[in-house]
């Protein structure tokens, strides 16, 4: 190990210097640069101080296993659902760094920031881990969009769960929310309409919401958006969903959408359906190889 002590002056930029000496080094993510772009300018008292009040917190209810980086991706949609505008993968932190100087009152008041980010990874960890949603019906929710791979949703999702946690929205609402955009990217997606529309449509969708007449429930203008929506975005109707339900090839999607719409089946048309909060344990035995699914004609 080499231990490197390096003296600047009062009016050097710690930040800077930093970046450019780890530019020849093993590659920080992205989470990383963000962690010492907000702690590294404080004193080292109040430095570990949001450390441990704050940021600590942050990583481990963003925390996504193995090597994904789980900071640098909350981040992301954090500042999708602040700004309404995606930013690229390899430039969170560049985008993040904007958010900031466009909001300095959040760099002075260092506090604030860490309050709101720290806001925002308590709903966003719901949707890492459904299991741990204390209503069982919102958990269910969240995890049949999972299941559908809904990532996009996530800048969208956030705003609505944080509406929830602060008792501006019932968890009737929140339930009914999660079942429209269920209804929402099924159906689009057996009507082969492409997924990559969704990144813009989820990108502004609540503030678009927001826009529209409060005396109006949540989950209504929420439908009044989608149902609006046309082309490639479109919400599929009944005509269209039915007709394409008798013409897809389902035996032949891909295998996640299969066991999703077989447990989906199986749960909505038996009395006894085995759901138990976020976990479907029919589309559990299809996940472990207990049940299977077999063609009726020949493949041939």
């Amino acid at each position: 190990m080499l231990i490197i002590d390096i003296s600047i002056e009062k009016e050097d930029n710690p930040q800077l210097i930093f970046e450019s000496i780890n530019s020849t080094g093993v590659d920080l993510n992205e989470g990383d640069k963000i962690r010492n772009y907000v702690l590294m300018d404080l004193e080292i008292a109040l430095q570990t101080n949001f450390y441990e009040k704050y940021w600590k917190e942050i990583e481990q209810l963003t925390e996504r296993g193995g090597e994904q980086d789980g900071v640098g991706l909350f981040v992301r949609d954090f500042l999708t659902a602040q700004t309404s505008v995606i930013p690229n993968l390899a430039s969170i932190y560049s985008a993040f760094k904007k958010y900031c100087s466009d909001n300095e009152d959040l760099i002075h008041e260092r506090e604030k920031l860490f309050d709101l980010l720290l806001a925002y990874a308590k709903v966003y960890h719901y949707l890492l881990r459904p299991e741990d949603m204390p209503n069982p019906e919102i958990a269910r929710g969240i995890s049949y969009l999972n299941k559908q791979e809904v990532t996009p949703s996530y800048p969208y999702l956030v705003e609505v769960l944080l509406l929830w946690s602060k008792k501006m929205l019932s968890d009737e609402q929140a339930v009914n929310v999660l079942d429209i955009l269920d209804s929402y990217v099924f159906r689009r997606q057996m009507c082969d309409l492409p997924t990559n529309s969704l990144n813009k449509v989820f990108a502004d969708l609540h503030k678009t919401i927001m826009r529209l007449d409060e005396t109006i429930p949540y989950d209504e203008r929420l439908k009044i958006v989608l149902f609006e929506k046309n082309g490639r975005a479109r919400f599929p109707r009944d005509g269209e969903f039915k007709q394409a339900i008798k013409e897809k090839n389902v035996y032949d999607m891909r295998s996640k959408n299969r066991k999703y719409i077989f447990a989906r089946l199986e749960n909505g048309l038996t009395l006894d359906a085995k759901v138990f909060g976020c976990r479907d344990v029919v589309y559990d035995k299809i996940e472990c190889g207990d049940y299977t699914i077999e063609h009726i004609m020949p493949q041939t």
